[in-house]
């Protein structure tokens, strides 16, 4: 995010930030509302970028996600991680 002004990025404080951002001329709503944990039910885990702010979310759980079998070979992201708090996402700048 960006304040009015100036042309250095951040990201929001609060993911409550993200329903309703009136910094701009015209109100921007980057998300209609704060999701649930669909492992838990309960609030996502905020992630805070290293230059601060929240630059994605985790789940709590600490539950084995489920794992398909896939080919030899195959490695995801889910095969790496052991619970399905290990998962991370966030934002990767327009890349």
């Amino acid at each position: 995010m960006r304040h009015a002004g100036t042309r250095r990025h951040r990201y929001p404080d609060h993911l409550g930030d993200l329903l309703k951002d009136a910094r701009h001329l015209v109100t921007r709503r980057y998300l209609r509302q704060l999701y649930p944990d669909p492992m838990t039910g309960q609030a996502l885990v905020p992630l805070i970028a290293p230059q601060g702010g929240i630059w994605g979310v985790a789940s709590a759980s600490k539950e084995r996600p489920i794992r398909a079998a896939l080919p030899r070979g195959v490695v995801t992201i889910e095969h790496q991680a052991n619970t399905y708090s290990d998962w991370r996402f966030t934002y990767l700048g327009g890349q």
